[in-house]
């Protein structure tokens, strides 16, 4: 029988170095070992991350909660997650001394930490703003490690707003984009991105046996189909990046997305009677069989399709699971609140660069 998938994520929570014992005569004494503070009920430890605010507040007797919102989320908000019944445990001593938070579902472990002494070969995302940071927030399926991000004792500035983008010609498979310093062109052979100071990102070329088409162009977001063999798959690009992937979560908060997910009756049942609290856990309990080809990687496989009021339809596209049915290509409609991407998505619906004018 398959094990369900485990999610864990750790957050460190800082504590000060005991005070000096007074000196005592005769043969030094062993220390005594130091149980886990219980922290005064209803104090509150906050890591920032570059994504999330994250909050433990102690409920007594050793316990916590642990609620997360998106950085920058307006206060009062409710949160994208919320878990209780956390447990405390203390490791290390003196200035090393750090506390360790873990809490769970049915498919996941949050572990939150603050303070110790660091790992010098620790690899995790800087805190915002730099530097070492208060602590580290990791996140683990099972044993394999998801994500591994400092905490910030501040907040991550909040973004700039997004420069409008304007748009010179779009005919049919040809079209031009500028937004801020870049001007976006594309045809059916090729597209690319050349910044003012003369920066170029190519995002496909001509390639024999090779078919692509743009499907949306969004500010700095280009999605694309290539197709090969009878085989279609779609893939996002940020100009501004040097041409990087982008995916759905970059965008969108977790929760925007595992919300719309779980109303399309497909995946609902490519869940196959397995349960799933959180974006992460529902992806990775997907199963598309030889159909679809379900993973984390499907939110990578998308494109802007259409505007409607303050709601933007999001479609997501996937090949066969499995050679048998070779060729197979299945799409979702995801129906998002456009949130900041205002500034972009007008234009685009205006000038036809949308999925449904394509």
């Amino acid at each position: 029988m398959r094990t369900p998938s485990v999610l864990v994520a750790v957050l460190l929570l800082a504590c000060g170095s005991p005070e000096p014992a007074a000196p005592s005569e005769g043969p030094e004494a062993p220390a005594p070992v130091e149980a886990a503070p219980a922290p005064a009920e209803g104090r509150t430890y906050t890591c920032h991350t570059v994504r999330h605010r994250i909050e433990v507040a102690a409920a007594g007797d050793g316990a916590a909660t642990y609620r997360t919102w998106s950085a920058g989320a307006d206060a009062g908000t409710q949160p994208e997650l919320a878990l209780d019944d956390g447990s405390l445990r203390v490791e290390g001593s003196g200035p090393c001394r750090k506390s360790v938070w873990t809490f769970a579902t049915d498919d996941a472990r949050y572990v939150l930490e603050q303070g110790g002494c660091g790992d010098p070969d620790d690899t995790a995302e800087p805190a915002p703003g730099g530097g070492e940071g208060t602590g580290r927030l990791q996140v683990f399926r099972g044993e394999e490690l998801l994500s591994n991000r400092r905490c910030g004792a501040v907040a991550a500035p909040a973004p700039a707003a997004a420069p409008a983008p304007t748009y010179a010609a779009v005919e049919g498979a040809t079209g031009t984009s500028r937004y801020d310093v870049w001007t976006i062109s594309w045809d059916e052979t090729k597209a690319r991105a050349v910044g003012s100071q003369g920066t170029s990102v190519r995002i496909f070329e001509p390639t024999p046996g090779v078919t692509n088409r743009v499907l949306s162009v969004v500010g700095p977001y280009v999605s694309v189909e290539r197709e090969a063999d009878g085989v279609k798959a779609w893939s996002v690009t940020d100009v501004r990046a040097a041409g990087e992937a982008v995916d759905l979560r970059d965008v969108f908060s977790d929760a925007a997305i595992y919300n719309a997910l779980r109303m399309d009756k497909r995946l609902d049942r490519a869940l196959r009677g397995k349960e799933a609290a959180d974006l992460v856990g529902f992806l990775a309990a997907l199963d598309g069989g030889c159909t679809m080809s379900l993973s984390p990687e499907m939110t990578r496989a998308f494109a802007f399709h259409g505007l409607e009021g303050n709601v933007v339809t999001v479609r997501i596209g996937v090949p066969h699971g499995c050679e048998i049915e070779r060729g197979t290509f299945t799409e979702f409609d995801l129906r998002l609140p456009i949130g900041a991407l205002m500034p972009m998505l007008i234009p685009a619906d205006a000038a036809g660069t949308l999925l449904e004018d394509r």
